[in-house]
């Protein structure tokens, strides 16, 4: 039987591995491009002790092992020879109390210590490659003890040409790796510096490709958990309990708003700027420099790992911390010539604004690895590029991130835009699409944590599932997804908010100060809160002199209100085809105000729904009788049949026609209400399938008659 040796700081880590059946030929190759290997004489010995750090070794009993090791990683790769080989790979681990595995959602699987919470080990995202370099995407999936090796999407399969390889990396985390900031996208506040530093990863991480053409890499000494927090955490504007733009609740918050000391660092006049960076100019020498200014290559990886002291605080940070006669500053594009100028204002030119997309994710060959870093290499003045930048995301594993757009110049055809990619969207339910699971968090949003901040107009948010594995806090506010400063004219479509309740006081979709917002088929459950707070699903702080468009989302089981509507003076409220149920407080609330409110269509499981002079209400509603599934930890609030919600919906067409599952609407007689829409015609082909089925067999197995022909 074979099994994996984890050598840390003197404790040992044991995983039976299962037995190969006979189509499976373990073996080491050279491995692709996307592992960047680099061949080395540290390493001699795959069980090498050098000072604190400590190799991996792999054995199995059946096979004579064979591996290679780089700088940094042993290579393992194993080779399905046919369709009919086994395609999955079970390890049973048996776990010492000193060290833990920290699953990413379906991608790599670091070991760590559970003292020190360094990383000690990664098994990177695994990647199989068939035989004419097409890529099948595989996992890792922990549960219990039980480690799993398999395919992310089967049907990858179907067109694969074998033999199939599947490379399963596993690295010793000996040095962290540092992506920093090269030159600057544009001159808003909100834009990165050159220098910035953008993100910390342990050794391996899957760098994606425009990351290593934008940024360079940069190795650096290894860091603790709370060291990389607060490196990478962004400055923090706080909120003023008197600003008229926000709402009662928000000032309340910000005057008794409590900031810890690490905290207060943060705290700056302009929210979302880094706060250190790194000099990589001064571990360069001239003629690297120019190789890693040139956006169109690959950078050569730095090496500062005998330095302790190379992240550095910035003075200022709209800063950058490179001095000035070594700096990329941001140069804007050169203005038009006379001629140029003159023909366009006597012939505008007719064309298509570009769409730019880039693919985000863990694995090998995305372009970016993280949200984040797709929201900073992307980010500009898409005015003057005529470019949409869309960014497709894949469910390769967890986004463990707090994730902030802004810094860019926009209008209402040029703008940012984050998605899943085809394929990768959710169904509805939660677990089946990208996940924002962030496990730590930072005040980002004023003195409060959010995992999602919208602060540029336009922007386009959905196919996300957004939630939280953070531990409780004691006090301020936690947002799934907010609306900032800014952000005027965003839309948020599509996404699942849900499991939100590490703060005192906690939302699901929130806009937090008066700008414009469309707010469409979202499905938003169990936003709770610790002591002495509360919880709501969503909520419109502020809508002065601004519009703001609450349509299909279905809300349920939060620890206060389902949805909150608050107005100014001068502003407009729609909030039609909603539904809201079980929630504790209220489904449904709107404090007086003077905003006009534009309310019809909605469903409650209370006598709220039509409150404030909503019609066309449906009151008192059980949600069992609307809900596929209302068990916590396994809801889908996909309507049933039968379902209140079903054709009692207003048409909204002229603003969208799907449903969260990108049914087209109405199915039925009428719009449902709710951020499904029931496909009847569907429910009805389900029914008749057996008869059908049945019919053309009888046709298919009819023997016919003979033709006669005349004699």
């Amino acid at each position: 039987m074979g099994y994996f040796s984890f050598y840390a700081t003197g404790f040992t880590v044991i995983a039976e591995e299962k037995r190969f059946s006979s189509h499976i030929d373990p073996a080491i190759f050279d491995v692709p491009k996307d592992y960047q290997p680099v061949e080395s004489e540290n390493i001699l010995d795959p069980t090498l002790k050098n000072g604190n750090n400590y190799w991996l070794k792999i054995n199995s009993s059946n096979i004579e092992p064979k591996y290679e090791t780089y700088d940094g990683y042993l290579n393992r790769i194993y080779n399905i020879k046919s369709n009919q080989s086994t395609k999955e790979f079970t390890f049973k681990l048996d776990l010492s109390d000193q060290l833990y595995l920290k699953d990413s959602g379906g991608g790599y699987v670091l070991v760590k210590d559970k003292n020190t919470d360094t990383d000690i080990f990664l098994l990177r995202t695994p990647q199989g490659i068939d035989s004419k370099n097409r890529r099948i995407d595989y996992g890792y999936y922990l549960t219990d003890k039980t480690l799993t090796l398999r395919p992310k999407n089967y049907s990858q399969f179907d067109k694969a040409s074998y033999p199939v390889k599947i490379y399963a990396p596993i690295n010793s985390v000996l040095w962290y790796e540092a992506l920093v900031k090269v030159g600057e996208n544009c001159s808003d506040p909100g834009c990165r510096k050159d220098g910035d530093l953008l993100e910390i990863r342990p050794a391996g991480w899957f760098w994606g490709i425009e990351e290593r053409k934008q940024s360079v890499i940069v190795k650096v000494p290894k860091l603790t958990a709370d060291n990389r927090q607060r490196y990478l955490a962004r400055t923090t504007k706080l909120n003023d309990p008197n600003d008229p733009n926000l709402g009662p609740d928000s000032r309340e918050e910000a005057r008794k708003a409590v900031v810890s000391d690490r905290d207060k660092e943060l705290i700056f006049d302009k929210a979302g700027l880094s706060r250190f960076g790194i000099d990589y100019t001064a571990l360069t020498s001239f003629k690297e420099l120019a190789l890693i200014r040139d956006k169109g290559k690959e950078n050569p990886i730095l090496d500062a790992r005998d330095s302790s002291n190379i992240i550095a605080m910035k003075s200022n940070p709209l800063i950058s911390l490179i001095p000035q006669d070594k700096r990329l500053a941001y140069k804007p594009p050169s203005p038009p010539g006379i001629i140029k100028r003159v023909l366009t204002k006597i012939a505008p030119p007719v064309h298509a604004v570009t769409t730019v997309t880039k693919t985000i994710g863990s694995a090998g060959g995305r372009d970016y690895s993280t949200i984040t870093l797709w929201e900073d290499g992307e980010d500009g003045d898409l005015v003057t590029l005529d470019e949409i930048h869309k960014g497709e995301a894949y469910k390769d594993s967890d986004f463990d991130e707090q994730i902030t757009i802004d810094g860019s110049t926009t209008d209402a055809t040029r703008y940012m835009w984050l998605t899943a990619a085809s394929g990768q969207q959710h169904n509805g339910t939660a677990g089946t699409g990208v996940t924002i699971k962030p496990t730590t968090s930072s005040a980002n949003c004023g003195s409060n944590h959010c995992i999602l901040i919208i602060s540029d107009a336009n922007t386009i948010v959905e196919w996300m599932e957004v939630t939280e594995n953070i531990t409780a806090g004691t006090n301020l506010t936690g947002f799934g997804i907010n609306y900032l400063a800014g952000s005027g004219g965003s839309i948020v479509r599509n996404n699942i908010v849900h499991d939100i309740d590490w703060r005192q006081v906690n939302r699901g979709i929130m806009q937090d100060i008066s700008v414009d917002c469309t707010i469409i088929n979202n499905i938003i459950y169990d936003i709770e809160h610790q002591t002495g707070g509360g919880g709501r699903g969503l909520q419109l702080w502020n809508t002065a002199t601004t519009t703001c468009s609450v349509y299909n989302n279905t809300v349920h089981s939060n620890t206060v209100h389902g949805f909150n509507i608050q107005g100014g003076t001068g502003g407009t409220q729609n909030v039609k085809n909603n539904i809201a149920t079980d929630n504790t407080t209220a489904d449904f609330t709107f404090p007086s105000n003077t905003a006009t409110l534009n309310c019809s269509n909605n469903l409650s499981s209370d006598a709220t729904a039509d409150d404030a002079g909503c019609t066309s209400a449906q009151i008192s509603k059980s949600s069992a009788d609307q809900f596929v599934s209302i068990t916590g930890g396994s809801e889908n609030l996909h309507l049933k049949t039968g379902a209140d919600a079903i054709d009692n919906g207003t048409d909204l067409s002229g603003t969208f026609t799907n449903d969260i599952d990108n049914d087209t609407r109405p199915n039925g007689a009428a719009w449902d209400i709710g951020a499904d829409e029931i496909p009847e015609n569907l429910w009805s082909f389900i029914f008749l399938a057996p008869f059908i089925k049945g019919f053309l067999k009888k046709i298919k197995n009819k023997k016919r008659t003979p033709r006669m022909v005349a004699g």
